[in-house]
């Protein structure tokens, strides 16, 4: 084993939609969000958070293609994306870019009054559930190729529930179906492969987790995130622990 790669310090990407940020409006301040609780946790692995208010799938990938070429250099990779790709539209994905690259903030507002009119003319998701199982594809396949190491954590779409229910009435069963895809695609592969299907939400209410817009973290939601990657990393922490310990014993034995 060379030197760098003893000395090379533990990291971790973390790619995803909003539900890592704060919501400090509501109380969710940023020392209690799941990836700054891991921070907390494990200060010997370096996490790097690539997280943005609004992302779907094909937005996480292009982040992801920013650390393409260097992923060898991370020991863990969570993908945590869904809500967005699931949720039913009641208009096109170009027309909201229309909107909102020409700054029509009066009628982005207009149409989010009437959602739920709109959507019994019109309710298609923006990113169709096989292109979401395609993106979450290439960026688990091609950390398997470039760092067979790698743990590959992805993370389950919790259940929306409160103003986001009301709002758009079949979000749920979106929710549930995108999620049997994205359950399926990571038990595609092999055990050894260490992909895994995180679910953080189990045995738990939805209105437990989440805050009264109906998809982002309590504090309960962010500790429950939390807990369930504590493990995977736990595990870095541990193996380069050994490689620390094992590289001091090595360079005593060389001495005396």
């Amino acid at each position: 084993m060379s030197t760098e790669a003893i000395t090379r310090q533990a990291r971790a990407l973390i790619l995803g939609d909003s539900l890592g940020a704060p919501r400090p409006h509501r109380g969710q301040k940023l020392d209690a969000t799941w990836p700054v609780l891991l921070k907390k946790i494990f200060p010997q692995i370096d996490i790097w958070q690539r997280c943005r208010a609004g992302s779907m799938s094909n937005e996480v990938r292009k982040e992801y293609n920013l650390f393409s070429d260097s992923i060898d250099a991370f020991g863990i990779l969570v993908i945590q994306v869904g809500i967005g790709d699931c949720c039913p539209r009641p208009y096109p994905l170009c027309m909201e870019q229309f909107i909102l690259t020409y700054g029509l903030s009066r009628l982005h507002k207009r149409l989010n009054a009437l959602y739920p009119l709109l959507l019994r003319f019109r309710a298609k998701q923006w990113i169709s559930s096989k292109t979401f199982v395609d993106n979450i594809r290439f960026m688990i396949d091609t950390t398997r190729q470039r760092n067979p190491s790698a743990v590959i954590c992805v993370v389950k779409i919790g259940t929306p529930c409160c103003d986001f229910v009301k709002k758009v009435r079949n979000v749920v069963t979106c929710a549930a179906a995108y999620n049997i895809a994205l359950e399926k695609l990571c038990r595609s592969y092999d055990a050894t492969e260490n992909i895994t299907f995180v679910d953080p939400y189990a045995g738990l209410a939805p209105e437990e987790l989440f805050l009264s817009d109906g998809h982002h973290l309590t504090q309960l939601g962010h500790r429950a995130v939390n807990q369930s990657l504590e493990p995977f990393f736990q595990q870095l922490s541990d193996e380069i622990s050994c490689i620390k310990q094992a590289t001091r014993t090595s360079a005593t034995s060389i001495k005396s």
